[in-house]
């Protein structure tokens, strides 16, 4: 359990600091969604293919294709939030997240047979409501009032899809060979969609991207890759269910990245400008960390 809670909060950490620089490269950078999900994924397949040279991972054909599956659930839910993040705030979208613990709570039961004692039930709904307030403003149910709402509903239901799929591989296979193979896969899938962005990729390149913001966008995408194989490291020794719920703090840590990036960037976080540490969000972390205290 100790393994995979410290494993779970890292890689919900470095997930906050990318969805901030998502939010940054969409904006001022990229502009189209989709534009800005390839030139991710381009990253990737360079990498992903060293890994498997350097180490000489493998897997079983049919594995092969049970990850083909999953990486296309988990490239919808990118693609998503990738949306969601051009129409709306990242304190409105990153708050839709905490949806996918409750999502995968019962997919995990129905498809991986985890269950739970009750405290730990009782834990991911003090995580779920923690890390749903301590973002929103204004009423509790805002968030789907917003543009993104519905978008990012569907995008944690792509990747609690994609983590079940995962992880009955990640235990035979390990947490390193499934995420080479996942990045392999996406990289691949990056010049399928080429053709399609391959005119606004350019124009972007050249107006918007300077030598600083590509080394920040390479960065980025080896930061969500780390926290890519971090996770599914913890899913490996631990539930899924509840390494979902746990990463869930990205929330708290967003929140304090916004509260510090905001001020400098006040053009693009700008509705995070109003956000004080107010009582209610002081009472969220404590459930976020009450829940955490309550996983067994």
């Amino acid at each position: 359990m100790t393994l995979g809670l410290t494993l779970a909060i890292t890689a919900g950490f470095l997930w906050s600091i990318s969805n901030i620089l998502d939010k940054l490269f969409v904006e001022r950078v990229f502009r189209k969604p989709l534009t800005y999900l390839v030139a991710l994924l381009l990253i990737d397949l360079p990498i992903g293919l060293g890994v498997i040279l350097w180490r000489d991972l493998s897997l079983v054909p049919i594995d092969i294709i049970r990850v083909i599956v999953g990486c296309a659930f988990g490239l919808s839910g990118s693609l998503l939030y990738m949306f969601a993040l051009q129409r709306d705030e990242v304190s409105r979208v990153v708050p839709l997240f905490s949806t996918a613990p409750i999502i995968l709570t019962v997919f995990g039961a129905l498809f991986l047979g985890e269950r739970f004692a009750l405290a730990s039930y009782i834990g991911i709904v003090l995580i779920f409501i923690g890390a749903w307030t301590i973002q929103v403003r204004g009423s509790l149910v805002s968030p789907f009032q917003s543009r993104s709402g519905w978008i990012m509903l569907a995008a944690a239901t792509a990747w609690a899809t994609e983590i079940v799929i995962f992880k009955p591989i990640v235990n035979t296979a390990g947490a390193l060979t499934v995420t080479t193979f996942a990045i392999t896969i996406n990289g691949a899938v990056s010049f399928l969609l080429l053709p399609f962005v391959w005119n606004a990729l350019l124009h972007n390149i050249r107006s918007n991207l300077t030598a600083r913001r590509a080394w920040l966008v390479l960065a980025n995408e080896i930061l969500n890759i780390g926290a890519y194989f971090i996770y599914f490291a913890a899913v490996g020794v631990w539930f899924a269910s509840l390494v979902s719920a746990v990463s869930s703090v990205q929330y708290v840590f967003v929140y304090a990245w916004a509260l510090v990036i905001a001020p400098l960037m006040p053009s693009i976080f700008t509705e995070e400008r109003q956000m004080g540490v107010g009582l209610r969000r002081v009472a969220a972390i404590v459930a976020i960390i009450l829940g955490v205290a309550l996983l067994q």
